[in-house]
């Protein structure tokens, strides 16, 4: 099965965070397929967070799912893009939901 995930997880709420990454990581051991990682609103505090980015940088590399920060997001939160993030419109969170079998969203 392919998934694309809505990350909206403030980088603030570590609990969570860790659990969604603990949860793709699962995904990933039943051998389904990641097909994007979408950071929304507040998610792209937690993605580019000095203690959660390591862990989506890596969960990104062993499943060559993109990481991506919603462009409206990191104008609002004036964020430099950092190395192995792309930054991309709704209609990327679109396209990918509709091209997988599930997105699974965490907020």
């Amino acid at each position: 099965m392919q998934i694309s995930f809505l990350i909206r997880i403030d980088k603030k709420k570590q609990t969570r965070w860790k659990r969604a990454q603990c949860f793709v990581g699962s995904v990933m051991d039943q051998g389904h397929t990641i097909r994007q990682f979408f950071f929304e609103a507040q998610g792209v505090t937690s993605a580019i967070a000095k203690e959660s980015m390591p862990r989506w940088i890596e969960l990104s590399s062993a499943s060559g799912a993109p990481l991506v920060l919603c462009s409206q997001a990191v104008e609002k939160y004036r964020i430099a893009v950092p190395d192995l993030f792309v930054v991309g419109g709704l209609g990327t969170l679109v396209e990918a939901s509709v091209l997988a079998d599930r997105t699974i969203s965490f907020v």
